[in-house]
């Protein structure tokens, strides 16, 4: 007769309730009672899953049971939890018991302790600013009060990381702008900021130099003919080479003639 696991931890619980009752003895009785529980020697069902499942959650005070509390005695392991209800423990277990998930409050150096806290702060500063010049999500974080936080530490601790959705939950809005705008799209197109004028000046200014520096090019270009023109002759021993004197070739390369790439090689009358 083959004794089954199930019929041996029955037979070791037995024979130990039979013994006398001392405290050992006791706990001994308990952990293999529970160690009978577990997926080893328990036959699951789904109804047995739930059960123990609700049983965990009263026993803790009402507080959902995690994957960490599948690992306890007398819980269904993660494995069999996949087995019967095809998903995995944790995705199971969130949709068995969904939760609402709030920000944690920490302590804070601005005292803050509630959601109300942190929307008051933002809708102070934010009646106080929104007439600034180029006021939005951008230019807060620099127009707002010392030691109060960033829009963004406050739109965490409220549940949002949008700039948008922060002003909707605090309820404010911006000055003479159309009501039926999208809040997380007013600062677009609308704001004006000093750094706006330096980069127009200094696309301005590269223009400029652009235009200079293709007029050098040309000039460079043009004087380079000239004297690529002077060296023909003289290569040639050209009876024109003794008309050009040193000084105008002096000229030519310090004061290049006006012209550009697409004009033909000077002739030596050009060069006299």
């Amino acid at each position: 007769m083959t004794v089954t696991i199930k019929a041996a931890m029955d037979m070791a619980i037995r024979a130990l309730q039979e013994k006398e009752q001392t405290e050992e003895v006791t706990q001994a009785i308990h952990k293999l009672q529970q160690l009978a529980k577990r997926d080893l020697v328990a036959q699951w069902t789904r109804e047995s899953i739930l059960e123990a499942l609700e049983n965990w959650r009263e026993a803790h005070d009402g507080q959902a049971p995690t994957v960490t509390a599948l690992a306890e005695p007398g819980m269904p392991g993660c494995s069999i939890i996949q087995k019967h209800f095809g998903m995995r423990a944790s995705a199971f277990l969130r949709q068995q018991y969904p939760q609402k998930v709030t920000p944690r409050h920490r302590p804070n150096r601005y005292g803050f302790t509630t959601e109300q806290d942190w929307l008051d702060c933002f809708r102070e500063q934010f009646e106080k600013h929104c007439l600034d010049e180029g006021f939005s999500s951008k230019t807060y974080n620099v127009l707002r009060d010392k030691n109060t936080p960033l829009w963004a530490t406050i739109a965490y601790n409220v549940g949002t990381s949008q700039w948008g959705v922060l002003m909707k939950k605090a309820g404010v809005s911006y000055p003479n702008r159309q009501q039926n705008a999208d809040p997380a799209r007013m600062h677009m197109g609308v704001a004006h900021h000093p750094l706006y004028d330096q980069l127009e000046e200094c696309l301005k200014q590269a223009a400029e130099h652009r235009e200079l520096l293709i007029e050098g090019l040309e000039r460079t270009a043009v004087r380079t003919r000239y004297l690529d023109a002077y060296l023909e002759l003289k290569a040639q021993e050209s009876p024109y080479i003794n008309r050009v004197p040193l000084e105008t070739l002096h000229k030519l390369y310090h004061e290049a003639p006006t012209g550009s790439l697409s004009d033909p090689k000077p002739s030596p009358e050009d060069m006299e």
